[in-house]
Parts: C-alpha cells; sequence; structure tokens
C-alpha cells in the first residue's frame, strides 16, 4: 500500500491531487476487543507502544482529517502510522 501510494502521489502530483496512507497501530473497537487473542495483543502492545494509552477511532479520524485539509495540501507520498509507537 506505501509503494502504491508513493506511485499514485508521482502519477497525480502534477494535477494538484494528493496522495497518501494512514496506517492504525492496534485500535479498541468492540469487533477488536471481541478477539479471543485480544488480550495477550494488548499486553504486547502496551510493552512496545510509546503512548500509554489504547488507540481510538478518533485517532485515526483526525490523522485523515489533517490529510483532508488545506494544512496538508503540500503533503503528499506519505504514510502516517497512527500507532503510538515507532513500527
Amino acid at each position: 500500500m506505501i509503494g502504491f501510494t508513493k506511485v499514485l502521489a508521482m502519477e497525480v502530483g502534477a494535477q494538484g491531487v494528493t496522495g497518501n496512507t494512514v496506517s492504525p497501530g492496534l485500535i479498541r473497537i468492540e469487533r477488536v476487543q471481541q478477539h479471543k487473542y485480544f488480550a495477550e495483543l494488548d499486553a504486547r502492545w502496551r510493552a512496545q507502544a510509546l503512548i500509554p494509552r489504547p488507540g481510538a477511532p478518533r485517532d485515526i479520524a483526525n490523522a485523515v482529517l489533517y490529510l483532508a485539509s488545506q494544512g496538508a495540501g503540500y503533503v503528499t507520498g506519505e504514510n502516517i502510522m497512527v500507532a503510538g509507537a515507532l513500527f
């Protein structure tokens, strides 16, 4: 997906269109929390995360809102990790 984003950015940039991706980390939503291995995944995630709180859908939405805003008009070909971690 990241490679596709970079190629997309190169293809449509001349028309003033930007192309970016958002890569979420472990986001706490009901469906994910019901997974049988969620407790184990959550514990591993918290041990590695730099921000000691669970991710929320709003975190992803805020990144997408930024990319859709005029403030990101010169941002293209990027992958924004919304993960609270460096991986």
